[in-house]
């Protein structure tokens, strides 16, 4: 199998993808990580991904720094939460918020309406940035 930046991410971590599937698919994590919730966003759409599954993809063209919405809301992840997929050349950055475990998508470069809504996982899972 071919790897990609996502499996070398997991390699990295010393994480086995098949366990980590296993693991995603357990009563468990749905209690750690929330169940997933459409809230409605009007600002991406949910579309088969080339890199894997489904991705969102921007109903709209994003500058550098807009808000996309939010990822994870009062312990409930959103469909960006869910299925934003991993990119090396990612094109938004999930920021955490200090005062709770709330968590919003930011454009990080411009993206163009219809363009797949990327992150990397790494900034969000074992760099967290925090955003005021």
């Amino acid at each position: 199998m071919m790897m990609n930046d996502f499996h070398k991410m997991l390699e990295e971590q010393g994480i086995d993808l098949e366990e980590l599937n296993q693991y995603i698919d357990s009563d468990e994590f749905i209690l750690e990580a929330g169940p997933v919730v459409d809230y409605g966003n009007k600002n991406y759409e949910l579309k088969d991904s080339d890199i894997d599954g489904l991705g969102i993809f921007a109903n709209k063209n994003f500058k550098k720094g807009e808000t996309i919405g939010y990822g994870k809301i009062e312990g409930t992840r959103t469909v960006a939460g869910r299925y934003t997929n991993h990119s090396k050349k990612h094109n938004a950055k999930f920021y955490y918020f200090k005062k709770n475990d709330n968590m919003i998508l930011l454009a990080d470069k411009e993206i163009i309406k219809g363009e797949e809504i990327v992150t990397n996982y790494r900034n969000h899972t074992y760099n967290k940035e925090y955003y005021d």
